[in-house]
């Protein structure tokens, strides 16, 4: 988390005073639909799960319609599944069936494009896509009661692409997009794991 409000800090400090263009900044947070997606997934009907994130923008100008948006954001990924019938401790026994959920969770810096136009007075809609990178922070396995670390078990990186679109109503943001990583998420997967996430957001411009 120290590292993540570093990360923010120099964000607002030095991305500025690099650029010659209108600069803009603000703050965002939401929910998400989260999921995983592959081969190895397909046959144990996953169940999507709640994912909260927040974090802040940056409005880099490029033309009257057109900007980069980079982010810096801490985003909850995972997905659940019910009825996954376990192993015993100590014995090859199948044991009872019991609901389980992976919870991820990441420091994630998307960089768009962001392509904008005007509705009327104090109204802008925008189309957002581009790339993502994120850096797993932690990861929690729950099997019935029992919860576990998993972070050794993902990998420590995520990549993928981010489409969305928006409305600005003066200095209020609202978002709606969908990103999905190419994977795998985890270190032992072979048959494809990739992150999903079907996200609303709602933001301030500060400047």
């Amino acid at each position: 988390m120290k590292n993540f409000f570093l990360a923010v800090l120099i964000f607002i400090s030095v991305v500025p005073s690099l650029i010659a263009e209108p600069f803009g900044f603000g703050i965002k947070g939401g929910i998400g639909f989260t999921n995983v997606g592959g081969d190895a997934f397909s046959p144990i009907g996953q169940n999507s799960q709640l994912g909260l994130s927040g974090g802040v923008f940056g409005d880099i100008g490029l033309s009257q319609a057109f900007s980069l948006q980079p982010e810096i954001s801490i985003i909850g990924k995972g997905y659940s599944v019910a009825g996954v019938v376990t192993t015993s401790a100590g014995s090859p026994a199948l044991g009872p069936k019991v609901n389980f959920s992976s919870n991820l969770t990441y420091l994630e810096i998307p960089l768009l494009l962001r392509v904008h136009g005007s509705l009327g007075p104090a109204v802008i809609i925008n189309f957002v896509a581009g790339p993502y990178s994120a850096f797993l922070l932690n990861a929690t396995d729950t099997a019935g009661t029992n919860s576990y670390d998993a972070t050794s078990y993902r990998n420590s990186m995520d990549f993928g692409l981010i489409f969305g679109t928006g409305l600005e109503i003066g200095s209020f943001l609202l978002d709606l997009r969908y990103e999905f990583g190419f994977g795998p998420v985890g270190k032992y997967e072979t048959q494809g794991e990739q992150n999903s996430a079907l996200s609303l957001l709602v933001g301030f411009r500060l400047f």
